[in-house]
């Protein structure tokens, strides 16, 4: 990633004032952040109480480690910078700043009540995704959500992961708390290893149903395109997946050996133009790329079973090499590990 420098707290504070607002004067005011217009010239626009409570948050966001990086940056996904509706100020939690989004970013997403063998396909095609230069983009929603973030991280060997970034999570609250709660040691994997939790929330506000509806539409907008990994027929992945249509991006349907109900969401997105793919590769070779065959020391994936019959191994052994950073269980009783 570019280096680069924080942006001015002028810039931030107008543009975290600006986000205070309702939609109707939010809109027309980030179009003037978007535009160029200067800060000083900005304020004019803003009431004096909207800018101390924008003071007051940007501090209070500093302190905790969270910064809100202006629509008008060069640091804002230039991509969610074009959508109708882009917030005025992107918060973001990194292990270090100045935060800086990569290009290239796909985003991986499904229902919460996806089947243990659709979250093992997840989590393979999103390990893969971060070998081929992607950063996998998802809401840290349990099911699918959890299954790709914990999938993108096993790109990074344990111990080598500053700066990797293999992935990001678009949050629906302030980034002071985490939604499920379940998924706080996740979020702090992530973290660890160089990526980033984002939210158009400031900090103390809270996890509403309307947010997460919301919030799709940045994961879909700061991607280059959306893949659908398991949507029924109400699934909010499904808003996900329209949005980044009507935005012009790609949007992929995972076809599993076996489809049922659970499926009928995204098969509708088929018949509607979305693409259809069973690997990775089917996904990378839309971008002109192949998925990297494994060389010596890169990352493999088999069941837990075929692991220990090939290498004559016991399930106390396999506990030895999680330990020492050799191998790593995933969802649907697999295993990721180090190509001899």
């Amino acid at each position: 990633m570019a280096q680069a420098q924080p942006d001015d707290q002028e810039s931030c504070v107008a543009a975290i004032a600006i986000s205070l607002y309702s939609p109707g004067p939010r809109r027309d005011l980030t179009d003037l952040l978007i535009a160029g217009m200067r800060p000083a010239e900005l304020r004019r626009h803003i009431s004096a109480d909207k800018w101390r409570q924008a003071e007051r948050i940007d501090g209070e966001s500093r302190a905790l480690g969270v910064e809100a990086i202006p629509a008008s940056s060069r640091r804002y996904p230039f991509r969610l910078r074009h959508i109708p509706g882009a917030p005025a100020a992107l918060f973001v939690r990194a292990a270090s700043h100045p935060w800086v989004p990569p290009d290239r970013m796909l985003a991986v997403v499904g229902t919460r009540a996806a089947t243990v063998e659709v979250c093992a396909a997840a989590s393979e095609l999103s390990q893969e995704l971060v070998e081929a230069g992607f950063m996998v983009v998802s809401g840290l929603a349990l099911g699918v959500d959890g299954a790709a973030h914990r999938g993108a991280l096993c790109s990074v060997p344990s111990g080598d992961r500053a700066g990797k970034g293999g992935t990001a999570a678009v949050l629906a609250h302030g980034l002071d708390r985490t939604y499920p709660p379940s998924h706080e040691p996740l979020a702090q994997e992530i973290l660890s290893a160089g990526g980033a939790l984002l939210s158009e929330h400031p900090i103390g506000r809270q996890p509403l149903r309307h947010h997460f509806l919301e919030r799709n539409r940045i994961i879909a907008g700061m991607c280059e395109g959306v893949i659908v990994m398991q949507a029924g027929e109400r699934s909010g992945s499904l808003v996900t997946a329209r949005l980044a249509a009507d935005f012009g991006r790609d949007v992929f349907v995972y076809i599993p050996d076996a489809v049922n109900e659970g499926h009928s969401g995204g098969l509708a997105m088929v018949e509607d133009g979305a693409r259809p793919f069973v690997s990775a590769s089917d996904v990378l070779r839309e971008y002109g790329l192949v998925a990297p065959s494994p060389q010596v020391g890169e990352w493999e994936a088999c069941s837990v079973e075929e692991y220990l019959s090939r290498h004559a191994i016991s399930y106390a052994d396999l506990l030895g090499l999680e330990l020492q950073g050799q191998a790593r269980r995933m969802p649907g009783n697999r295993v990721r590990y180090r190509r001899p």
